[in-house]
């Protein structure tokens, strides 16, 4: 018995495949239907990676903010003190809430998670990613001695869609 998508028209084995490996790829991946019954499956183009960079980034506050969905592929912040805290939401969910010092003992062990202290330049340095999001992300950091300050710089690398 073959498999028809109507009673007009048989569906090709190929064709099959192509379309349940775009099914199981939840729309990552385009099914392409060949006039001759051969099946390709078509990558959609990469979204183009966003750069920000930023000094003096007054905390409390927020670092970053985009829409849409995506991967933040990196986010680096340098800083001369390491007393902060920085909440990374996403679509109303937090992703990451954590004291820098929270962070620098864990990320030996989290390949998604670096914070360390350069010896040469003297910077807390943490850095984020790649990390997911759909619905938006905010990142937000504040000190935690309870006073106005500035990170030096920060620098996010992203990839968003819509």
């Amino acid at each position: 018995m073959a498999f028809t998508t109507s009673p007009r028209s048989p569906l090709d084995p190929a064709e099959l495949a192509a379309l349940i490996l775009a099914a199981e790829e939840g729309g990552r991946v385009a099914a392409e239907l060949a006039p001759r019954g051969e099946a390709r499956v078509a990558q959609p183009p990469p979204e183009e990676p966003l750069v920000y960079t930023m000094s003096r980034v007054r905390i409390p506050g927020e670092v970053l903010r985009v829409g849409g969905s995506g991967t933040l592929e990196e986010l680096v912040i340098l800083s001369l003190f390491s007393d902060y805290r920085v909440r990374v939401v996403s679509g109303g969910r937090v992703l990451l809430d954590a004291e820098w010092g929270e962070l620098r003992a864990v990320s030996p062990f989290v390949t998604w998670i670096s914070a360390y202290t350069d010896d040469e330049t003297g910077f807390a340095v943490l850095g984020i990613g790649p990390l997911a999001f759909s619905g938006g992300l905010v990142v937000r950091a504040a000190p935690t001695r309870g006073r106005a300050a500035y990170l030096e710089t920060v620098i996010a690398k992203l990839r968003v869609r819509g």
